[in-house]
């Protein structure tokens, strides 16, 4: 599939409307353009590199996109923000274009969990599949990892070291 009808049905899959009042120029042009916020914007941004951070021997693309996408949501919640908005860079090799579009639609269903919209990006080629995420978002008052204080409470969702044991018995198992 050539870049520009794999860019087409990754923008179709992406198509969100006139449904967002802040967003002005969205997925499809150079650059996305948001309106001016009553709040504070929080930026992160995450990559994830084939063979480093997940494996197809493993995991589908669309598990991928999960994942990756899973990750930068997190890190917005983290500075205790709303998440709102993707920026997504893809890099693959010829090979990896008939799985493009099964990696965005689990981008998007990650996504559409909280609200989140893809709203631009870029498609380039590479020996491996690289994806970065920007992610977007808005908070009122920052959560800042400098802010922790000795004696507060920290709290988790979830044992830690979840991950890395998946990630042990896959290799173990392989």
């Amino acid at each position: 599939m050539r870049e520009d009808e794999v860019l087409k049905n990754v923008r179709a899959i992406f198509d969100y409307g006139q449904s967002d009042s802040a967003l002005i120029v969205g997925n499809g042009d150079d650059g996305a353009v948001l309106g001016p916020r009553s709040e504070l914007t929080v930026l992160a941004s995450d990559m994830a590199v084939e063979g480093i951070h997940f494996n197809f021997a493993w995991s589908s693309a669309m598990q991928v996109g999960r994942k990756v996408s899973a990750a930068n949501l997190a890190d917005i919640c983290a500075m205790g923000g709303w998440p709102e908005y993707f920026l997504v860079a893809l890099a693959f090799p010829p090979s990896f274009s008939g799985q493009v579009l099964e990696l965005a639609k689990g981008i998007k269903t990650e996504c559409q969990r909280v609200g989140v919209k893809v709203i631009g990006g870029d498609l380039s080629r590479s020996n491996e599949v690289v994806i970065s995420i920007s992610a977007i978002g808005r908070v009122k008052r920052p959560i800042l990892r400098s802010g922790a204080k000795v004696g507060e409470r920290l709290f988790i969702s979830n044992l830690p070291g979840f991950s890395q044991a998946g990630l042990s018995l896959l290799k173990e198992f392989k």
